[in-house]
Order: C-alpha cells, then sequence, then structure tokens
C-alpha cells in the first residue's frame, strides 16, 4: 500500500462530508419550508371550510359544534371591528377584542400572523357574511408542530455528522493498521532476502 493511501482518503473523505453537510443544510430546509407551508394551507383551508359552514347558518350551535369539532386549531368569531363574538376556551383575550383584524381586507382570505418563528401560534382571518351578521372567522394554529419537527432533524443531523466522523476514525485506523502490517512484511522479506545473499 502506498504511503500516500491515507492522506488521499482523508481527502476524499473530507470533501464528501463536506458534501453530506451541504446536502443535509439543503434538505433540512427544504424540510422546514415543506411543513411550514403545509401548516399554512391547512390553516387557511380550514379557515374557509368554517366560513362556508357559517355563510350557509350562522347559529350558536354551528358555531359551538365547528369549535368542538376541530381539535388541531383554536376558532373565534368577532365581528368586523374585532370584538370576539365566540371562541375556543385556550386562547385569552384582553377585553373580549380581537385587534388583528380591525381593518382586513373583506374579499380575500389573509395571513394575519404568519411569523411561526417567534410566536406560539400562526393566525388567519376569513370574512363571513350571511344577512344575519358579518366578521370574521380567525384561525389559530400552534407552531409547536413545526419546532418539534426542526428539533428532531437537528437530532437526526448531529447523529449523521457523528456517524460519519466515527466511520472516518474507524476506516483510518484500519488503514494504518494495514499499512504497518504491509511494512513489518516488507522488512521481513527484506531482512530474509538479505540472510539468503549471505
Amino acid at each position: 500500500m502506498n504511503q500516500s493511501t491515507p492522506k488521499i482518503f482523508i481527502y476524499s473523505f473530507v470533501g464528501i462530508f463536506m458534501l453530506e453537510i451541504v446536502f443535509m443544510v439543503y434538505l433540512h430546509r427544504q424540510m422546514v419550508n415543506q411543513k411550514i407551508l403545509n401548516e399554512f394551507e391547512s390553516l387557511m383551508a380550514s379557515g374557509a371550510e368554517h366560513r362556508d359552514a357559517l355563510i350557509e347558518k350562522y347559529s350558536p350551535i354551528k358555531i359551538h359544534q365547528l369549535i368542538a369539532e376541530n381539535k388541531e386549531q383554536e376558532i373565534f368569531i368577532t365581528n368586523l371591528n374585532g370584538y370576539v363574538l365566540n371562541n375556543a376556551e385556550n386562547i385569552k383575550v384582553l377585553n373580549n377584542n380581537l385587534p388583528l383584524v380591525q381593518g382586513l381586507d373583506t374579499k380575500k382570505d389573509q395571513l394575519v400572523i404568519d411569523n411561526w418563528k417567534d410566536v406560539p401560534y400562526i393566525a388567519s382571518a376569513h370574512y363571513f357574511e350571511n344577512g344575519q351578521i358579518s366578521g370574521f372567522v380567525v384561525m389559530f394554529q400552534s407552531t409547536g408542530p413545526i419546532h418539534e419537527m426542526i428539533q428532531f432533524m437537528n437530532i437526526c443531523s448531529i447523529i449523521a455528522i457523528a456517524t460519519s466522523l466515527i466511520f472516518l476514525a474507524m476506516v483510518y485506523s484500519i488503514l494504518i493498521k494495514i499499512q504497518s502490517l504491509q511494512k513489518r512484511s516488507e522488512t521481513i522479506t527484506f531482512q530474509c532476502l538479505n540472510s539468503n545473499n549471505l
């Protein structure tokens, strides 16, 4: 075995290791972005579905039914000024008012809280009008699943990096032993040849 073999192996492994890190960072970002997109799409779809149900029939029983059926999100029903007409129990608001819907566009559904990194909930608002009342269905969804997935992926990345480094150390030590055995074998062969020549 050539003496430069361990060095060639180390350089090759470092190159592959750097590519692995770049790939893991790219994969990490793609999966996080996809999870965030899925959470936003789920929130918007659920809000639109509840809005359509209230347009069809607005009643305290219907509102209670929508709130009871929805386990993943928190629902608020407000008037146009943000006064809370009905809501889930888990999120408390001051003075029964939700100011984030004040002045919102009534022509389209929209995300009103989308900064998932710094807040415990993302939120969307969906305008409804059914003849009796007009207002917003406001949906809140926890950002906990996003943070949990990121934490899990960080742990997986650390394990993958540690495994790669352990593999490098093992293969390098095996190559060194093979090279050492080869040198010893060459030394013994050389000594045998010398003794035969004498």
